[in-house]
């Protein structure tokens, strides 16, 4: 009885109690191991990501840098190579000197930048004798041998010298030169060569001023100086420095960053193709050559042991007996081969039927990288142009020249005119006008050249409306055309008085006759007569 009553099971859950723990909490972390067994076997789903497809990198992309790069940093190792190829392109490339003769005939033009001083008299009129004797010593400042210091250069031919360095090499560079024995103005200008400016010259100072490839700069990046290979055979390395303070040198370039101090050749985003393109076209004029030749290879007979080939023969059959191989076809002749031997002709395709519409397409894509530079005009291709499309892509052209007008005369032509000005009234070249009134002949206004249409009718009839309409005055639209309108209304008034003169003078040498009666009618005659009879 004892031992059935020791027997008897609990009424608890011995077996829970003697856990330790809570049974609920290890029950719960059981089954996530659990869970997590199973999810480690199965294949991991795919997390989403937000991101560009131009950030990818795989193996499509693995090529295509992407770094973040200081652009100084980038020029200091790529901007003298960079600058040699565009020189080499630009004697070399007929596409590179075509570009290059379009960005001084658009930006500069046939006569060069216009320019007008509308000074204003006290009654708000403009002064016109005080703006004819401005604008004429300019026009002497702006002769041979007068504005540069080494006598060669007009202003104008100075301006595409100019253009044609900022184009080719990304950046010009002028020195201001005052003083006595710098012509009869005392002021004159240098045109210097862009690879003088040291390319290998960096520096950085304790006062924070730091030197970046040949520029000297404050620690704002405010040019102080520029540093000069005197020697120019010695350029871009190597001779002695010559520092240049910079309020001696204007240095124009478009930037592309905040930071940047110097310029990119203009043709650097279509380097690359161009010289591609022009291996193309070497290859295939060759092979065109050589399919126009018509070559062709000699077959020796079967089992011929003479040589292993025709050439090792020297095109010659060893035999005295035997003939001499044809090698040159002569117009309206026909020659016979040896017993035996076969000609194989060789005839390349080319010129291939789709050359042209190759060099189109590559074209298109070297013009897109250049500033201003249309297909059409570029590649002097008009085959399939009509007025509307060509009209289009001009305009568009002709908006961005406008546009390199503009960086030209911001960087040149509007700091260049007080400079001379006072240098003017020093020099006793416009001693007729008081130098207390400086600032009212300080009011340049430069006019870069315009151009004309095939068909200008309508454009006129267009002009003519919108003053009629009042949505133009005569004034802007004059300045549209690259006119000045004082000067035309000047010379017109001119030419009027001048009119009326002479119509005047042919009036006093021929005098006006006095009309002749009219003639009495047949009839009436007859009929006087016969009353005068009766």
């Amino acid at each position: 009885m004892a031992q059935a009553v020791a027997e008897k099971k609990p009424w608890y859950n011995a077996e829970r109690v003697a856990q330790p723990g809570s049974v609920i909490l290890t029950a719960w972390r059981a089954e996530r191991e659990a869970a997590r067994a199973q999810r480690s076997t199965q294949a991991p789903a795919r997390r989403a990501r937000r991101s560009f497809a131009g950030a990818a990198t795989d193996d499509l992309t693995a090529s295509f840098g992407g770094s973040i790069v200081s652009l100084n940093r980038d020029l200091e190792m790529a901007l003298p190579l960079l600058v040699g190829r565009s020189r080499q392109l630009a004697k070399d490339d007929p596409y590179v000197r075509k570009f290059l003769r379009m960005c001084q005939n658009h930006i500069v033009g046939p006569a060069g930048f216009g320019l007008a001083v509308p000074c204003k008299g006290n009654d708000g009129k403009i002064d016109v004798l005080d703006k004819a004797v401005v604008e004429g010593a300019f026009g002497r400042w702006s002769r041979r041998g007068v504005c540069e210091v080494r006598g060669r250069l007009s202003f104008r031919r100075l301006c595409r010298l100019l253009v044609l360095c900022w184009a080719r090499d990304g950046e010009f560079l002028v020195r201001r030169v005052r003083g006595a024995g710098m012509g009869p103005f005392g002021y004159q200008l240098q045109v210097l060569d862009p690879v003088l400016l040291d390319y290998s010259y960096r520096a950085d100072f304790p006062d924070g001023r730091r030197i970046r490839l040949g520029v000297e700069l404050s620690p704002w990046g405010k040019p102080l100086a520029y540093h000069f290979v005197s020697d120019v055979e010695s350029a871009p390395y190597g001779g002695r420095r010559e520092r240049v303070p910079a309020e001696e040198i204007w240095h124009g370039f478009i930037a592309d960053e905040p930071d940047q101090v110097r310029g990119i050749p203009w043709v650097y985003a279509s380097m690359r193709r161009l010289r591609d393109l022009g291996g193309y076209v070497e290859a295939a004029i060759i092979a065109a050559r050589v399919g126009a030749s018509k070559m062709g290879f000699y077959v020796p007979p079967e089992g011929e042991t003479k040589g292993s080939s025709a050439l090792e023969e020297g095109l010659v059959v060893s035999d005295e007996d035997d003939a001499e191989l044809v090698q040159e076809a002569r117009p309206g002749s026909f020659e016979a081969l040896p017993a035996g031997y076969k000609f194989q002709t060789f005839d390349p395709d080319y010129p291939h039927q789709n050359f042209d519409s190759f060099m189109k397409a590559a074209l298109r894509g070297v013009s897109a990288g250049l500033p201003g530079a249309d297909y059409n005009t570029l590649a002097c291709d008009l085959e399939g142009v009509n007025y509307s499309s060509m009209r289009a892509g001009t305009l568009e052209s002709r908006d961005e020249w406008t546009s390199l007008q503009g960086e030209f005369i911001d960087m040149l032509l509007e700091p260049l005119f007080p400079e001379w000005l006072d240098m003017a009234f020093l020099s006793g070249q416009l001693a007729k006008l008081p130098v207390s009134k400086f600032a009212k002949y300080d009011c340049a206004r430069w006019q870069g050249r315009r151009w004309t249409w095939v068909d200008p009718k309508n454009d006129v009839e267009t002009r003519v409306i919108e003053i009629d309409k009042g949505l133009k005055s005569y004034s802007g639209t004059i300045r549209e055309q690259g006119g000045d309108p004082e000067a035309i209304w000047t010379e017109l008034e001119a030419d009027l008085d001048r009119m009326a003169a002479i119509a005047e003078k042919r009036r006093a040498l021929s005098p006006v006759q006095p009309p002749a009666a009219p003639a009495s009618p047949a009839g009436a005659a007859v009929s006087g007569a016969s009353n005068a009879g009766k």
